[in-house]
């Protein structure tokens, strides 16, 4: 009996839905669901495509708020919407207002995300208008104390300080080069990365390693499921202990639209075997990507939204099933190196638009500089919370698995990534791309696909 890896319906709601919520690019990204239905085998395709479109249309965020251009005075209540990032302004979160604005807070200040504040602030213009988070219209600068109405929950504020320890963990023990990228790896903090290394990583194709993904997540969920199963307890509540310490994990790491989609997958993929069902990796990115935007509908105005969806959907749509072998080492690592080289060339080719359209430059030696830096990036994770693990009970022993195997890893890729986008030809200048030829490009993709199979 054969079986298909797909699930149509999922994957029509995610295309719709996201097409209508990103119609305020323009009236013919509605387009996208009318075509896509046009050519789909089955009617309840055509009608789920149609109806998560409205749905998407009805609910899309408003980003046309006029910028704030000039320096002005604020005075009231604010929301914090998103876990704060550190910055090189200390901390940096998303808070609703009467719109949306960049609050900009002391770093190791007790806010998280969910709280009411009360504050008097300096409004100040963002920079960067076209990488607006959440369509925020302006900064805010504290002026005086701020004072905490209500609190959120409090599993955002335990994941905070997680992250917070963590950071002076590895600014104590690391090497000060690698101390950007190994923060950046395991939490997403890039505060500590120097500009020039900012643009070698971006430059080089490499910019995604240092921003929290499904990789870090995924990571965590195997070593947590391994260590769960020694432990005596029943299936369900080793499920719902790893959902609650990922929920931890994603909080210290700050929720983003990258985190969400992990944490979805990793539920899913979890789930289809307690329900007896084989799991389905197109079910469940489609499904996050549902759920990601039903909870936070500004997160299709992010760029890593996009870059993180385009690239996992390329990945399961085009990369090969894997194969059971009983080939000789030598054989089977050589298939490893192929499947490495072929996994980052479609995740290049996937977020290529998007790149160029958004950075205005596109890096020539990505695929290359990923085979050479993926591999160790599971091992600088790894090493890295194992050695802050001990340091809670056993300083010296995490001291030194940070200073002697996470850093000099860290170092090989920076070597790496400082070689090849640090020249100024590592990457090509492109003009602006229209968002309609990006859009066509992904129908494109998605009409051309063929659905995978296996044996059940």
């Amino acid at each position: 009996m054969r079986r298909e890896l797909t699930h149509r319906p999922l994957l029509a709601a995610f295309v719709g839905f996201a097409a209508g919520m990103a119609a305020f690019l323009a009236w013919w990204v509605l387009l996208i669901p009318v075509l896509a239905g046009f050519f789909a085998r089955e009617r309840r395709i055509t009608l789920i495509l149609f109806c998560a479109a409205v749905f998407g249309f009805l609910l899309r965020p408003d980003p046309t708020a006029p910028l704030i251009v000039e320096e002005r005075h604020f005075a009231g209540e604010v929301v914090v919407k998103t876990i704060p990032r550190n910055s090189p302004f200390g901390m940096s979160a998303v808070a609703k207002g009467d719109q949306m604005y960049v609050l900009r807070l002391p770093t190791g200040m007790d806010v998280s995300m969910g709280d009411r504040l009360s504050l008097t602030a300096r409004m100040i213009p963002l920079k960067e208008h076209h990488l607006r988070p959440a369509g925020a219209v302006a900064a805010l600068q504290p002026v005086g104390d701020i004072q905490v109405l209500q609190r959120g929950l409090v599993v955002w504020r335990w994941g905070l300080k997680l992250r917070n320890s963590f950071v002076d963990f590895v600014d104590k023990h690391a090497a000060p080069p690698s101390v950007g990228v190994i923060e950046g790896l395991c939490f997403g903090v890039t505060s500590e990365i120097l500009p020039d290394q900012r643009k070698s990583l971006q430059r080089s194709g490499a910019a995604h390693i240092v921003a929290t993904s499904g990789l870090h997540v995924l990571l965590m969920s195997v070593g947590l499921a391994w260590l769960l199963m020694k432990l005596p307890f029943p299936l369900y509540v080793q499920f719902i202990l790893l959902i609650l310490i990922l929920i931890l994990y994603a909080g210290a790491a700050g929720m983003r639209a990258p985190i969400m989609r992990a944490m979805v997958m990793v539920c899913v993929l979890m789930v289809g075997p307690m329900l007896r069902r084989s799991p389905d990796g197109l079910s469940a990115v489609s499904l996050a990507g549902v759920l990601s935007l039903l909870l936070w509908p500004s997160a299709i105005l992010e760029v890593g939204f996009w870059l993180s969806y385009a690239a996992v959907f390329g990945l399961i749509l085009y990369l090969p099933l894997p194969e059971d072998s009983e080939d000789r080492r030598a054989v089977r690592v050589r298939k490893w190196i192929r499947s490495t080289a072929y996994a980052s060339l479609i995740a290049f080719l996937a977020t290529l638009p998007i790149v160029a359209s958004v950075f205005g430059e596109v890096p020539l030696f990505g695929v290359v500089v990923n085979l050479l830096v993926l591999p160790v990036v599971p091992l600088v994770i790894l090493v890295s919370l194992i050695g802050f693990g001990f340091s809670l009970f056993v300083p010296a022993v995490g001291g030194w698995l940070l200073a002697n195997i996470a850093s000099p890893l860290s170092g090989w890729i920076l070597m790496i990534v400082e070689s090849t986008g640090g020249q100024s030809w590592s990457a090509v200048s492109v003009p602006w791309i229209a968002p309609v030829w990006t859009a066509v490009f992904y129908l494109l993709a998605i009409l051309i696909w063929r659905p995978k199979i296996r044996e059940a």
